[in-house]
């Protein structure tokens, strides 16, 4: 994906997101091996998250491993995509894990309002932020990371 890719020209709830599964393998080479070390470094740093805000989970592929990793967590789900959410409910549905993620079916601007009274111990946004101009990428951080209790931190 080059450099003038943006979050808005990518069709999550038409054909890109129907492909979604493939072309993420053919962008990032070693997906899974990608993911696996994502879940590794979260497990390692975030060992004692309860409440975990996830931004735009997608399919739902990554919120396995999470889920594996930080057993003991709440995960609320931030996703826009109604078809992203849809193949990620479908994923949760099949490992029993439903109940422990709640949704905010928003985008990040929007759902930042929502969110300023909860507070996290984490929060994760896996192959998202580069889909960010570079000043948004920064004004997300600062306010994502503004939710993370301070007292709590762990990751």
């Amino acid at each position: 994906m080059n450099q003038q890719t943006s979050i808005s020209s990518l069709d999550f709830d038409g054909d890109y997101g129907l492909q979604y599964r493939s072309s993420i393998r053919g962008s990032i080479a070693g997906y899974e091996t990608f993911l696996e070390l994502a879940a590794s470094t979260i497990k390692s740093q975030c060992q004692k998250a309860r409440q975990c805000l996830v931004i735009g989970p997608g399919a739902g592929e990554e919120l396995t491993l999470l889920l594996q990793v930080l057993p003991k967590a709440q995960f609320t789900l931030v996703e826009p995509s109604e078809q992203m959410r849809s193949f990620c409910m479908k994923e949760l549905e099949k490992i029993n894990a439903a109940t422990r993620c709640s949704w905010i079916p928003s985008t990040l601007a929007k759902a930042r309002e929502g969110l300023t009274a909860k507070s996290f111990d984490a929060f994760i946004a896996l192959n998202l932020m580069h889909l960010f101009p570079p000043a948004e990428q920064i004004e997300a951080f600062d306010q994502l990371s503004s939710l993370v209790d301070q007292g709590e931190q762990c990751c």
